[in-house]
């Protein structure tokens, strides 16, 4: 056998030796389980720790070995979830069980199932303590420990035959706790039916889970046992027989009994004595009484009964019959101490379905599988359990509190884009603690997952997923020095424009749109794009093939755009236009101002992406040779300027496209679209004027004078002409002849005349 100690194993024939932590013996079967407890470095020994690793019967197993060592378990037995079968006690010492005394030791996770059975003998006259678990324990926990012999059809009740003093409990036939240390009964149930056989006048002691307890703290507790006596004596007993649905007989001022549920009946011969004494929570109190208050939040189903034998336990709110004693009531927390925890279904109790009755989850086999469906967006290529001991199964069975792991593999065309969301059983969101990891692949691309979660009945059943698409936090923004300089903006899917923004992109996201423009002299320049580092930094620079685009449609998923990104704008003034101007007569051409900048004889920088506007004062005593001008921009704009050239005043005739300012200057104001000119070499744009001396006020006086003067004369004597050609007859004459129309004769015309 090996014996394991913190880690290290040693095996020195039977002879375990301590080196560092607990001596840990494991029990697999009915001989280890008689090789273990009859040797005597197990006992008197508090850092011994008793496992058991599989479930064993003991009814060929002869235990009279462990009676005969007369020693005291002070370590832990710990079940481990797995089932003893089938004991059959001899009667060879006072104290009975399969762990006859302990004191100071914790008894966990222990289930016991088929028959028990006690080898009594009338000629055996000391008193005794009987028990399961323990016969005689000072200060022993206990707790999640079952009694279940339910599941044999041909299941037996116990019998006590009574030919000596006995106390009898299903964990322990006698508890004693000393006042100062917090031992406590916790998680218990049990199924089992005991039979009392009176043969005997002698003090008896019987209960569901203790027979005598000793300041005793009970909690979250249940017997469903049927107890019955009989009653072999011709005479009424004379001493006391003490009968509890919980305990048997209490005693001691700190017992407290909470939580605590007997869902059997207790029955008696109907002409019984007053010195038996029974009740559905305790038989009764004993010389050193408990405080009453302290048991509380007991409940028991039998009407016949009350509280206790004695009366010590009175009917109240708290202390109450109950028509049944099922989940709905016990899982109800107001019928419960709010102070203490009260009955977990969750993590502790169980309801088997198929007896509707109630258990320990520790002693259970669940069942896990798939739905046939795993996840209604079908990106799941296909998902496996595992286990310690199981690798790769598509559904399980499996003890309690067993490390279970789901393998969900996606779709190779999905790795990295979609996340597992949520874990359905039976097609509601598991509500339990379960722990997800991600799987990747050599590029860093989530493959799939592991979740990791525990077999119990909120956990064991169909299981099924939901993958949505992963968000990837993109950012888009201008470079650092647009910022500052108020470079140019960006605008994402024709919005408005802002320096910068994150998006959330899923692998499922439409084509978006994002342009670049420039403001002022500045134009867009380039783009820059960068993934995001197992930091959460955007260091690693990518490279594009569009990365010149003012204007760029992502398709997320596509290349470059498969993964968390930065798309940084860049913008340039190289592109802008340097407009100057030739030598400029300043008492000619009072002021220049291009694009709102007033020429100073420095080049001026605009945007060659917008239109710019130009406005010329001119002394009022010239004129602007616009047709030059509208030329020269003409042959920038290669020979075809635009119609929107020459932008006329407001206040502007059509004969004049200026307009005058306060000091009679003329004003001369253009809009040249820089968008459209050619013919700059190296961004250099020079503009020149001619003008021309005004003279045109004078000149038309005397043109005037020219035409209008000719025009009078000319009239005048015309109608002197008329007239005195009129006077002499001149004219057209006409003859008159009877029926003939008359003769037009023509003369001479005033200009022949003239």
């Amino acid at each position: 056998m090996i014996f394991a100690f913190g880690g290290v194993c040693l095996s020195v024939g039977n002879i375990s030796f301590a080196q560092e932590g607990d001596k840990v013996f494991k029990i697999s079967s009915a001989e280890e389980f008689l090789e273990v407890m009859t040797n005597e470095g197990v006992y008197d020994d508090t850092s011994v720790n008793i496992m058991l690793t599989d479930s064993f019967d003991l009814a060929e197993t002869d235990l009279t070995p462990i009676f005969e060592l007369n020693a005291k378990f002070r370590g832990k037995f710990d079940g481990n979830g797995y089932t003893i079968s089938n004991i059959n006690f001899p009667m060879s010492g006072q104290y009975v069980g399969l762990i006859p005394q302990a004191s100071g030791a914790e008894i966990t996770n222990v289930k016991i199932s088929g028959n028990v059975t006690y080898g009594f003998s009338s000629s055996y006259v000391d008193e005794l303590y009987l028990g399961v678990l323990v016969g005689y324990g000072e200060n022993v926990t206990f707790s999640k420990c079952e009694f279940d012999n339910l599941d044999d059809e041909n299941h037996e009740d116990i019998e006590l035959k009574v030919y000596s003093n006995l106390n009898f409990g299903m964990l322990a036939g006698r508890l004693r706790n000393d006042i100062a240390v917090n031992s406590s009964i916790s998680d218990c149930v049990n199924y089992f039916n005991a039979n009392v056989i009176l043969n005997k006048d002698a003090n008896v002691r019987v209960g569901g889970l203790v027979g005598y307890g000793e300041n005793l703290s009970i909690l979250n507790v249940l017997n469903f046992g049927n107890v019955t006596l009989t009653n072999n004596l011709s005479d009424s007993p004379l001493d006391k027989v003490y009968i509890g649905g919980i305990v048997g007989a209490v005693n001691g001022s700190k017992t407290a009994i909470r939580n605590a549920c007997f869902g059997g009946n207790i029955t008696v011969p109907n002409a019984s004595s007053s010195n038996i004494i029974y009740g559905g929570i305790l038989g009764g109190a004993m010389t050193s009484l408990p405080a009453r208050a302290n048991t509380n939040f007991v409940y028991y189903s039998d009407f016949n009964l009350k509280p206790s034998g004695d009366d010590f336990l009175v009917l109240t709110d708290k202390v109450a019959k109950v028509s049944s004693i099922n989940r709905e009531f016990v899982s109800n927390k107001e019928n419960f101490d709010p102070a203490n925890s009260s009955f977990d279904f969750e993590k502790v109790w169980r309801q088997v379905a198929s007896r509707s009755s109630l258990h320990l989850q520790n002693f259970q086999l669940f069942d896990f599988a798939f739905n046939s469906l795993l996840d209604n967006a079908q990106m799941i290529d296909n998902a496996t359990f595992s286990t310690l001991d199981q690798n790769e199964l598509n559904s399980l069975q499996v003890k309690y509190n067993q490390e279970i792991q789901i393998h969900i593999s996606l779709k190779e065309e999905y790795y990295g884009y979609y996340i597992l969301s949520r874990v359905l059983l039976n097609g509601n969101e598991l509500s339990s603690e379960f722990k997800t990891e991600e799987v990747k692949n050599s590029e860093n691309l989530v493959t799939g997952y592991v979740v990791t979660l525990l077999a119990n009945a909120q956990t064991s059943g169909s299981y099924s997923f939901s993958v949505t698409p992963k968000a990837y936090n993109c950012v888009i923004a201008v470079s650092d020095r647009a910022k500052t300089n108020g470079e140019g903006v960006i605008r994402f899917n024709d919005g408005d424009p802002i320096i910068d923004m994150s998006y959330p992109f899923y692998n499922n996201s439409r084509e978006q749109k994002i342009v670049a423009e420039g403001k002022s002299i500045y134009s867009f320049d380039f783009w820059e794009l960068y993934y995001r580092d197992s930091n959460g930094n955007f260091t690693s620079r990518a490279t594009f093939e569009n990365y010149q685009d003012s204007g760029l449609r992502i398709n997320f998923g596509t290349a470059p755009f498969d993964r968390e990104f930065k798309l940084v704008a860049n913008f340039t003034d190289q592109a802008a236009i340097e407009v100057s101007f030739g030598r400029i007569n300043a008492s000619v051409i009072k002021s220049i101002s291009f694009g709102g900048v007033e020429y100073d004889g420095m080049a001026i920088k605009v945007s060659p992406n917008s239109s710019q506007s130009l406005e010329l004062v001119v002394n009022k005593d010239y004129v602007l040779d616009v047709d030059v001008f509208v030329g020269d921009i003409g042959a920038l704009y290669g020979g075809n300027p635009t119609s929107s050239l020459i932008v006329r005043d407001p206040e502007s005739t059509d004969d004049n496209i200026y307009k005058l300012n306060d000091d009679g200057d003329k004003v001369y104001r253009f809009s040249i679209n820089m968008r459209y000119i050619k013919n700059i070499e190296d961004n250099s744009l020079r503009l020149s004027f001619l003008t021309h001396e005004d003279k045109t006020g004078g000149a038309k006086s005397l043109l005037w004078l020219y035409i209008t003067l000719p025009i009078v004369v000319v009239v005048i004597v015309g109608v002197i002409v008329f007239i005195v050609l009129r006077r002499r007859g001149g004219g057209t004459s006409y003859s008159r002849t009877s029926g003939t129309a008359k003769t037009k004769t023509k003369k001479e015309n005033y200009k022949d005349l003239y």
